[in-house]
């Protein structure tokens, strides 16, 4: 975790909750899955590379019993960390999921051609983007998703490309990346993440040979090249995406960033209560002598502000640097 917050690492924190099924979200599960979001959210909170915690990853949230189960574990995570959204990731339907309306973001694990339609590659474009704008229309929340991909067995080569083929494997992800850009465009799809980073072994199976192959590394981190498909693919993304200052020295350009005369007025009126009572609210700060924390820094940045080459930065009390900043 420190190195993610050292690099600029994005990393979704989720409870070790896999396949949850309907008959087991009864109490006795209930206090357990409590007790880990509790050890989760206080081990990880002051990580600033962590943006939102996941509760689960694809339980069965079409059950009955799925919404009572998740409101108390979301109702739960809030009153641990108010300020970080929270999520989960599910691979059921938008017309019958039970819990897409008690979390903040919505993660989808999609396998189009994949687990159904094997190899039929050219239907993944229309049916993920109606898949997509489905869940928008039903939630209205912003969505990603986390979950994309295909096996690929290590030097195994076919023209045209086939299934377990490492050519499959870089056209069947990059039928998904068109639709990621047109969803982008309409501003409610915030985030795409294959699946996975490397291989892993996993139980026998019919669908799997020896293990699990979707990593876009050999379990000896050796690329495939699909690697070299996602790499292309995030190379251009971050061209076209803004960069924000990685140090002080390059944060002054940001005070082209607009700010509005209400938030310098807020912080005015802030700055006169008694430190013990002021809540932080990240505003511009390039024309103030006052001496800040890193973390306020970091908000401030977040929220749009200039720092100016001069603030001085303190270390967090915590000694963690940059920290869950929204409130003191």
């Amino acid at each position: 975790m420190r190195m993610c917050d050292r690099e600029g690492i994005a990393v979704i924190d989720e409870a070790p909750a896999v396949g949850l099924q309907g008959h087991n979200m009864v109490r006795e599960t209930l206090v357990k899955h409590m007790e880990v979001i509790s050890e989760l959210i206080t081990r990880d909170k002051n990580h600033p590379s962590v943006l939102m915690w996941s509760l689960a990853n694809e339980p069965d949230s079409e059950s009955p019993a799925a919404a009572t189960y998740f409101k108390h574990l979301a109702t739960h995570a809030r009153a641990l960390d108010p300020a970080r959204p929270i999520t989960f990731a599910t691979f059921k339907s938008s017309e019958k999921d039970q819990v897409a309306s008690i979390v903040d973001v919505l993660m989808i694990n999609r396998y189009h051609a994949w687990y159904t339609n094997t190899g039929q590659i050219d239907i993944i474009e229309p049916i993920m983007e109606r898949d997509m704008l489905a869940w928008r229309r039903a939630f209205r929340k912003p969505i990603m998703v986390s979950e994309y991909g295909a096996d690929a067995v290590a030097g195994l080569h076919s023209d045209p490309p086939y299934s377990f083929t490492e050519d499959f494997q870089c056209s069947y992800i990059a039928q998904y990346f068109p639709v990621f850009d047109r969803l982008k465009a309409q501003r409610f799809f915030v985030g795409e993440q294959v699946w996975t980073f490397s291989d892993f072994m996993t139980n026998h199976g019919v669908t799997r040979v020896q293990g699990n192959k979707k990593g876009l590394f050999t379990r000896q981190r050796q690329p495939k090249m699909a690697a070299h498909t996602l790499r292309t693919r995030y190379l251009a993304l971050a061209k076209a995406t803004r960069r924000f200052p990685n140090s002080l020295s390059e944060m002054k350009p940001s005070a082209a960033w607009p700010i509005s005369d209400d938030s310098a007025a807020e912080v005015v009126a802030q700055s006169q209560q008694p430190q013990q009572q002021q809540r932080r609210v990240p505003v511009a700060l390039a024309h103030t002598e006052e001496t800040i924390t890193a973390a306020e820094a970091a908000a401030a940045l977040l929220a749009g502000a200039a720092i100016a080459d001069g603030d001085t930065l303190l270390p967090d009390e915590s000694g963690m640097g940059p920290t869950h900043v929204w409130q003191s």
